[in-house]
């Protein structure tokens, strides 16, 4: 038995090149703790580029990946040239050419793992090697055509080849946040590039299975990059002419397209230096013999070979201490990981953290004024409903901005970046929502502490009135509002100082006034006024609204000219509506709601207007049952469940209310579609807004079932059959 042990071991041994393959992986991707947290690792060694295909996205990268590094450079040629990414390329390229393809890529190292599935194979041919050119044509178009249009022509950081096509960042980057639970908001982000990018994705992977590393012999554009440094790399094989008897033997069994070993798609893994009967090829860094067939190893005194061995093992003990000191660095001790603080629940500043109570005594008479006024009582955090945090930090144009000094005033902060596509393409609405609300609204844009220096020259030529800053150590604002490598994220409070708007997406002109309008409304007043028809009528005492949703609900029930609560009359009127339609007597209810698109959440209101020329406002529904239906005209289901739905809503339109939301993609064909339909029909927008508050996708049919008070009590995807949706709403209809 122990020798059938051993005899397996023998022959499934991981080899030495393996072994470097599984270490680099490893290497590249120490920060462990983000697997678990779901936390991009955002400390200052990201800074560095990894030799290898990594993506910078994915939870345990401690560093950037040179394809998109090299990206982000030519997305700000226009300002200033990339020297440190061409330095980085030109040192690996000269150092090792593409033998970091062969022993130091981890997406080289999953290829490999995925052509071991036992399969037919396709062997390499003319036209493979006719298709081996095509990551030239990766190479040019989508990382410098596209990249440099956008960069300067449109001004936009676009890196078109980890935008549209790179497996790496779907599989390392997106799947790895979106596996982790910490992370299930951002489902509701996930729309037409990611699922073009994931079947993508598979369509690769598939390909490996049957065709050798064929992603880095037909698509990898860093791969063609190495291949031109392959004649001039230190490291690499090497052939001995004097030796080498012209048998072919070596380019017949190489499972890439080379047509002479060390050419440029050779990525030196060393498998034809056994292949060579002569010992004429070896590998080598410089003129140490790195590896060496048995017949070459024949040629070398005792003393060559044990010195080999020496360095060998010292290298090996050497790495091993590297690796150890980068995780224990990395997840353990790295200041600049921004590791976060909890707040204490009985309102206790963290550390270095100084509540606006705190800073009122030094703050002269009409401050102390403005801090009573707006007080708040909420606890200090940066989820929806709580106090942020104070923080003081200073800005571009030379102002020192302190959160504690803008009570009163509606404060949003957009966390950015140069290298991030939509922060540059949303910037101008904040810009000209600043400017629509100067008196009373203050927008900081902080940029992310990861390549901050591209900042300066980016803003040069703008004209924009907005407070810029930077994230660093001193005033953690990353921190303090929950921010993270994921961008763009938006953060708004209102005139106390609260959290309404805490979200890693982008916003619309649109959305922003809808957010002021709901933080203006989130205040504390002496008076409030609310009116029936022309009649305005004061009720006394303080107003404490803590709803957050988008579209803002007044508190409590509107109050008649002789001060009594508006009731059900005895004719069955409905009762008097609130300052914003919805009624007053339900908006109570949200005062405590949990806002999201899980069973048990509030779901946010919406408002959008239907095929047929009418409007449909989700708060205008409370009180009645409300189906959602997320569908598309490519799915057979939808156009399935629609009929069923239909059938439904016919026959309890007293009871129910209904709206049928196509997504923003193929929707030339819904008007077809839903000619015979009475339930009203809309069409999301490019945003896709109302797919992203139900936590829809492009996976549909998707069916939501919210309650008389707004609850979701139902969302799930599939298609649903008559007898099913009259199951599930028979319990929460009003008779």
């Amino acid at each position: 038995m122990i020798e059938k042990l051993i005899s397996w071991w023998n022959s499934h041994r991981p080899t030495k090149r393996r072994l470097i393959q599984l270490y680099s992986a490893l290497l590249y991707n120490a920060h462990l703790k983000g697997f678990i947290t779901g936390e991009i690792y955002s400390g200052k060694l990201k800074a560095l580029c990894v030799p290898g295909f990594n993506c910078y996205s994915c939870p345990g990268a401690v560093g950037a990946c040179p394809l998109g590094s090299l990206q982000a450079a030519l997305s700000s040629s226009g300002k200033q040239i990339g020297f440190y990414i061409i330095g980085i390329l030109l040192l690996y390229g000269l150092i090792a050419g593409r033998t970091i393809c062969g022993w130091f890529c981890p997406l080289g190292l999953i290829q490999e793992l995925l052509h071991k599935i036992p399969t037919p194979k396709i062997p390499k041919s003319r036209i493979t090697r006719i298709l081996s050119y095509l990551k030239y044509v990766f190479l040019v178009i989508f990382v410098f055509i596209i990249t440099l249009w956008y960069g300067l022509k449109h001004d936009m950081a676009v890196p078109a080849f980890c935008k549209y096509i790179c497996p790496a960042g779907t599989f390392e980057g997106a799947m790895g946040l979106l596996s982790n639970p910490n992370n299930s908001s951002y489902f509701g982000m996930l729309g037409i590039y990611f699922t073009r990018k994931f079947i993508f994705m598979l369509l690769i992977g598939g390909l490996c299975i049957f065709c050798y590393r064929a992603f880095c012999r037909f698509i990898c554009p860093l791969g063609a990059i190495y291949g031109m440094f392959n004649s001039l790399s230190v490291i690499g094989i090497k052939v001995d002419f004097d030796r080498c008897r012209g048998c072919g033997a070596c380019v017949r069994n190489c499972k890439m397209d080379v047509k002479r070993v060390g050419d440029h798609e050779c990525i030196h893994c060393g498998q034809c230096i056994q292949k060579c009967g002569f010992g004429a090829i070896t590998m080598k860094a410089g003129n140490f013999e790195l590896m060496s067939t048995s017949a070459s190893d024949e040629n070398n005194t005792p003393d060559i070979t044990e010195k080999r061995r020496k360095i060998e093992k010292y290298a090996w003990r050497t790495a091993l201490i590297i690796l150890a000191l980068l995780l224990i660095w990395v997840n353990l001790i790295d200041p600049s990981g921004r590791k976060k603080k909890s707040v204490a629940k009985d309102n206790t500043p963290s550390e270095n953290v100084i509540s606006h109570q705190e800073e009122i005594s030094e703050t002269d008479g009409s401050e102390e004024t403005a801090q009573n006024l707006f007080e708040s009582s909420a606890p200090l955090g940066f989820e929806v409903g709580q106090q942020l945090p104070d923080f003081t930090t200073e800005c571009f144009d030379g102002t020192v901005f302190k959160l504690s000094e803008n009570r009163g005033k509606v404060v949003v902060i957009n966390l950015w970046a140069t290298w991030c596509g939509p922060c540059v393409k949303e910037l101008p609405y904040f810009n000209d929502f600043r400017h629509e609300h100067a008196d009373d609204a203050i927008v900081l844009a902080c940029h992310s502490s990861n390549a901050p220096e591209d900042v300066p020259d980016f803003l040069s030529d703008k004209d924009w009135n907005l407070l810029f800053t930077i994230d660093n150590d001193e005033n953690r604002i990353f921190e303090i509002t929950n921010g993270s490598g994921v961008l763009p994220q938006t953060i708004v409070l209102n005139r106390r100082g609260e959290v309404i708007y805490n979200e890693i997406r982008s916003v619309t002109p649109d959305m922003l006034e809808q957010l002021y309008k709901q933080a203006s409304e989130n205040e504390t007043s002496e008076t409030t006024s609310v009116g029936s028809g022309s009649d305005l009528t004061e009720v006394q005492g303080t107003q404490d609204n803590d709803d957050f949703e988008i579209s803002s609900d007044t508190d409590g029930s509107t109050v008649s000219e002789t001060g009594d609560s508006a009731e059900l009359s005895e004719t069955g009127d409905s009762a008097e509506l609130s300052e914003t339609g919805e009624p007053a007597e339900l908006s109570e209810n949200l005062e405590t709601s949990t806002f999201g698109y899980k069973e048990g959440d509030t779901l946010r209101d919406f408002s959008t207007q239907c095929l047929d020329g009418k409007p449909f406002r989700l708060s205008e529904s409370r009180g009645r049952i409300t189906i959602i239906n997320l569908w598309a005209s490519y799915s057979e289901d939808s156009l399935k469940g629609l009929n069923e739905l239909n059938d439904l809503y016919k026959e309890n339109k007293d009871d129910i209310s209904v709206i049928a939301v196509h997504n923003h993609f193929g929707s030339e064909k819904v008007p077809d579609n839903v000619r015979d339909l009475d339930i009203p029909v809309a069409i999301d927008n490019s945003d896709e807004r109302i797919f992203k508050l139900c936590g829809g996708s492009m996976a549909v049919p998707r069916t939501l079932i919210v309650d008389k008070d707004g609850k979701i009590v139902y969302n799930r995807r599939g298609c649903l059959t008559r007898e099913e949706l009259e199951d599930l709403i028979s319990s929460y209809v009003i008779n």
